[in-house]
């Protein structure tokens, strides 16, 4: 990777790279409190070690660190995990998602945490972590069910993820304010093409 390298979160048990300055709110726009929550709640999961290392040992979330060769930093990092989720009929109709039977829930892996640091945002760093989010979800798909890569995005970072492909499940899925939006198998396919 040259000037960066991806690393498992379970590799800082040993290590002594710092996380405690990542910081992902972004400083060219003003922010709602909200807003704000929702970033200071991304930026603690990173920063408390040891949760996210707890997430990782006991094989909830997986999480990924982008690292600046030149000085150790977190450039950005993501977390995944498997689940099932309920598609509805214009999410199906649009993308092509199969029915099963009585089926409602089809199998996915969710995007739990995306984000960049402040230093490196405006860089493309998000779309690079995306592309190999997909990479990898495209390689279990080959031996694992997956229909569809989903996100549980925040309002404002919708129109990046939109850019890609991705589109609303739909409204069962906006409890407490969540936006789950979703790219299938076969676009991220051809989002791994281009």
């Amino acid at each position: 990777m040259g000037k960066y390298r991806l690393l498992n979160i379970l590799e800082l048990r040993n290590g002594n790279i710092d996380i405690s300055n990542f910081n992902c709110i972004p400083s060219n726009t003003e922010h709602t409190q909200k807003e704000l929550n929702d970033f200071e709640m991304i930026n603690d999961f990173v920063k408390n070690k040891d949760k996210a290392l707890k997430y990782a040992e006991n094989n909830i979330y997986k999480t990924f660190l982008l690292l600046d060769n030149q000085n150790d930093k977190v450039m950005g990092f993501y977390s995944l995990c498997t689940g099932s989720k309920v598609f509805y009929k214009r999410f199906k109709a649009e993308k092509g998602v199969p029915t099963i039977g009585r089926n409602k829930a089809l199998p996915t892996i969710d995007i739990m945490w995306l984000a960049v640091d402040v230093h490196y945002q405006e860089k493309n760093i998000g779309s690079m972590l995306l592309k190999k989010i997909c990479a990898s979800v495209y390689d279990t798909s080959k031996t694992i069910g997956v229909c569809v890569l989903t996100v549980d995005s925040l309002f404002q970072s919708q129109k990046f993820y939109e850019k890609f492909g991705f589109m609303d499940l739909g409204s069962p899925h906006k409890k407490n304010e969540d936006l789950w939006l979703g790219l299938t198998i076969p676009e991220i396919e051809v989002f791994l093409r281009n």
